[in-house]
């Protein structure tokens, strides 16, 4: 234990001199983890180091929580103007979703970013399959809400009897969600496994009508905006995985997928 500032450049030194010397030991690569200011010290020592100096040999990494903190405020900064401070005051109000942009309110950021580009991804599914989506003028009672569930169970369970499980997948959008529909209820039954979905081919089919709607939406330039926007969010939930679960190799992925907005929003 160093009884000194944390902050103090002499305490930064010395714990990183002191890491060397067990990395040394153990023989083994060093990776050490800072929150951004001391982040930013620890830096600016080692890049004033000479090329022969130990401390070259340390890989230093800002801490998982300023990176998405770093990163929300990009995406504010890239989709200011965009409405979607508008689109998230529905929610929040007029000062959250100021924080929010910023990436200073992270767990409100995170969860407003994730409602969106659920919402986003309701309807380009609703356009890719013809799905109709509920109208807010047409919304149910409670009681006729639950006769109208009990018709849609009722609904999937014919479809379900009615699809033989090897049976090979139509072009049509009906007939991929109907084998769709299938697979995910024998997988809550616990009927199948992950594996067999996969190895099934209908998310293989799913991707691609998504994939196919998407390049046509992007000859307009505010889908394809609303389209980077969601590919933020995707890097966004992959960095919160790698971070809980101390997945590396993820972890670097999603890194480099935010390097190029850092570079776009002046986050350096």
């Amino acid at each position: 234990m160093i009884d000194m500032d944390p902050s103090d450049l002499s305490c930064i030194y010395s714990t990183l001199k002191f890491i060397c010397s067990q990395v040394k030991s153990y023989g083994v690569k060093v990776i050490v983890t800072f929150d951004q200011p001391l982040y930013w010290k620890a830096l600016t020592i080692i890049t004033n180091e000479s090329t022969t100096s130990e401390l070259q040999s340390i890989n230093l990494r800002l801490g998982g929580f300023h990176s998405e903190m770093s990163f929300l405020g990009s995406i504010g900064q890239l989709m200011s103007g965009s409405g979607l401070n508008e689109v998230l005051e529905t929610v929040h109000s007029t000062n959250a979703v100021g924080h929010m942009m910023t990436g200073k309110a992270l767990a409100r950021a995170v969860r407003g970013h994730l409602l969106v580009d659920t919402a986003l991804n309701a309807l380009l599914v609703s356009m890719t399959f013809d799905i109709p989506l509920p109208d807010e003028e047409q919304y149910l009672t409670n009681e006729e809400h639950v006769q109208d569930r009990n018709q849609s169970f009722e609904s999937n369970q014919i479809a379900e009897n009615s699809t033989e499980e090897q049976e090979p997948v139509s072009n049509s959008s009906q007939d991929i969600l109907s084998v769709a529909i299938n697979l995910y209820n024998q997988l809550i039954n616990e009927d199948i496994s992950v594996d067999t979905i996969c190895k099934s081919g209908i998310l293989d089919d799913i991707n691609a009508r998504i994939a196919a709607k998407i390049k046509g939406l992007e000859v307009s330039r505010t889908a394809s905006l609303w389209m980077r926007y969601s590919d933020m969010v995707n890097i966004l939930k992959r960095s919160i995985k790698a971070e809980r679960t101390g997945n590396w190799e993820p972890h670097l992925q999603t890194l480099q997928g935010m390097l190029p907005h850092f570079a776009a929003a002046g986050h350096a």
